[in-house]
């Protein structure tokens, strides 16, 4: 039948033969490419090594572990592999292999090469198209003024200097008796003075801060892991805002943000004051940060916190975060490397996560970028620590 015709084709009967490799070695292939974490590309590039790299690890455990089994001289093939001439032939086949996935490696590093060259390419034609519009632009001549009519002076009538007024001095007539009885509680008419004064009102920066961050603001603010870091947080929030909203999940990353930014808009619950920390489990690109700025563009301010991790792309975070924050009216870059990274007390063991004295200078880093000022109580939690 055509089916079976089709279903005999070469290339189909050798996936056939090495379906249980594909299926049980492709996935920790994947997982140890992830996009923008494990590796700096994206799209059909990655794809593509991924496929490659698999192929070539499914055809070596079909060869020598798959048929092996499968034809019951696992054991033969064994002692055979141990000879001293299958042992040169055996090595010259993993030469080979190796030779083959040293390749794909290369390859994979060849093309993050270009996609990050093309990027900086990019913004520096970027740059000098710009520079090249602002000098060939001619100045536009200032228009030649126009001679006013000179007004006609007007006789000067001189007036008679007038007297001073004289002031009475309120002391001189103040009657201390007749005060004493009108200043009294149950008199009527110091009641209606009383009731035109106004009692004081305490001014809230923001109707409604939000917070969008990872497992490390989320740490830092809900106590999940330390106690009473809630309490702390609810305390010094309320000098800036009654209503302070966290959106912090572990292993966030920054390409989420445009999503739930979007969705809280849409429901009319983002602040008018936003809180960004992300960037810890993976790396971001310039329009990554342009797209979530597009959507913040109406926020009053959004205060930004570059990353602290002891992983390999906190660099290209940093870098990223660096060149393109400036640009955005509304934005303040907090430098929570540099305020973190001599203090090792600040930390948990992992070197990521914020001990309880971590989490408040974090919090504090936050609160002054949000304009307010910082409770002085560091030295305190310190002792508690050491204890």
């Amino acid at each position: 039948s055509v089916l079976s015709q089709i279903l005999g084709m070469g290339p189909l009967q050798w996936i056939g033969k090495r379906s249980y490799g594909l299926y049980l070695w492709h996935w920790p292939v994947f997982q140890l490419t992830r996009p923008r974490v494990d590796v700096d590309i994206d799209g059909w590039q990655l794809f593509l090594v991924r496929i490659i790299v698999t192929l070539i690890i499914v055809e070596i455990s079909y060869q020598f572990l798959e048929r092996p089994i499968r034809e019951r001289r696992f054991l033969n093939s064994l002692r055979s592999a141990l000879s001293l001439t299958n042992i040169k032939v055996s090595l010259g086949k993993l030469a080979l292999t190796s030779l083959a996935l040293f390749g794909c490696f290369v390859t994979l590093e060849q093309v993050q090469a270009e996609w990050s060259s093309d990027d900086s390419n990019e913004e520096q034609i970027e740059e000098v198209e710009t520079a090249q519009e602002q000098i060939e632009v001619p100045p536009t001549p200032l228009p030649t003024p126009t001679a006013l009519p000179t007004p006609t002076p007007e006789p000067v009538t001189q007036e008679e200097p007038e007297s001073p007024p004289v002031v009475e001095d309120p002391m001189e007539s103040f009657d201390i008796a007749a005060f004493l009885d009108i200043a009294s509680a149950d008199n009527p008419r110091w009641a209606e003075l009383l009731s035109l004064v106004e009692a004081p009102e305490f001014k809230v920066f923001y109707d409604r801060i939000t917070f969008l961050g990872d497992s490390i603001m989320k740490g830092a603010v809900t106590g999940i892991s330390i106690k009473d870091l809630d309490v702390i947080f609810a305390e010094r929030m309320s000098i800036l805002t009654e209503n302070a909203d966290v959106e912090a999940e572990v292993a966030r990353q920054w390409n989420e943000a445009p999503r739930i930014l979007s969705g809280l808009k849409d429901r009319e619950l983002l602040g008018e004051a936003i809180v960004i920390h992300l960037g810890s489990n993976g790396v971001i690109d310039e329009n990554l940060i342009a797209e979530t700025f597009e959507i913040l563009a109406d926020a009053e301010i959004v205060v930004v916190l570059n990353a602290r991790v002891p992983k390999p792309w906190e660099g290209r975070v940093n870098s990223v975060l660096d060149n393109t924050i400036s640009f955005y009216e509304n934005a303040v870059l907090v430098d929570w490397r540099s305020a973190s990274n001599d203090f090792p007390e600040y930390f948990a063991r992992d070197g990521v996560h914020l001990t309880k004295l971590g989490s408040q200078i974090y919090l504090d880093q936050i609160i002054q970028a949000l304009g307010g000022e910082v409770i002085e109580e560091e030295e305190g939690v310190a002792g508690e620590e050491s204890n």
